[in-house]
């Protein structure tokens, strides 16, 4: 889960750092989801997943810039869990959305964009809960406070039942198009807290 931080120990936002240095914007963290998409497909193992050359050979196909591919090359470190030289693309691209430039609202609808690839406009409470902690994660290994896990699943139940719930259970099989969501996750008070800085808590890689 995590370790507390406390409130003496919160810093100018990493993320934000990054943001405003960073030449990855919308147009080439398309491209690298569409590029490693292609190549996780290839590969005839897990859709999802790939590995650290195909990931090395996309992101030189796109052209970042060095400063951009050893954030890249550390990001893809953190997101190998297993050690095994492979990632799930969908939550490592998902997870760079903060670091595109632009307000709170557009970097959401980034990321919601960028886990969409069959492009169908809605997501299911799993999957918001899987790009809202992909956010999370990042943030948290490149230096920030951020919020727990459970809190995520609670934001993302909170934000169905109140909106998208039409007075039944929500259930897994409940969408909402996510152009709505982004308001209601970001009123929330854990989205509150995670955008002021004032997590209290560092999630280990």
């Amino acid at each position: 889960m995590g370790n507390d931080v406390s409130a003496e120990s919160q810093r100018t936002s990493y993320v934000a750092a990054m943001a405003s240095v960073t030449a990855l914007e919308r147009k080439e963290m398309l491209a690298m989801r569409d590029k490693l998409s292609k190549a996780a497909q290839l590969s005839g193992s897990n859709p999802n997943t790939v590995s650290r050359e195909d990931f090395g050979r996309a992101i030189e196909e796109i052209g970042v810039t060095d400063s951009d591919l050893e954030i890249l090359d550390r990001l893809f470190t953190m997101f190998d869990k297993l050690g095994d030289g492979e990632i799930n693309f969908r939550e490592m691209v998902v997870g760079l959305s903060p670091l595109a430039r632009g307000t709170a609202p557009a970097k959401l609808a980034l990321a919601f964009e960028l886990y969409d690839l069959t492009k169908t406009d809605h997501v299911k409470p799993a999957e918001m809960v899987f790009i809202l902690n992909a956010i999370n994660n990042v943030a948290s290994w490149l230096g920030d406070p951020v919020v727990n896990p459970e809190d995520v699943h609670a934001l993302v139940d909170d934000v169905f039942e109140a909106n998208f719930s039409a007075g039944r259970p929500v259930s897994p099989q409940t969408t909402c198009k996510y152009a709505d969501a982004i308001d209601p996750i970001l009123g929330h008070h854990v989205a509150i807290q995670f955008l002021s800085g004032a997590g209290r808590v560092k999630l280990e890689p």
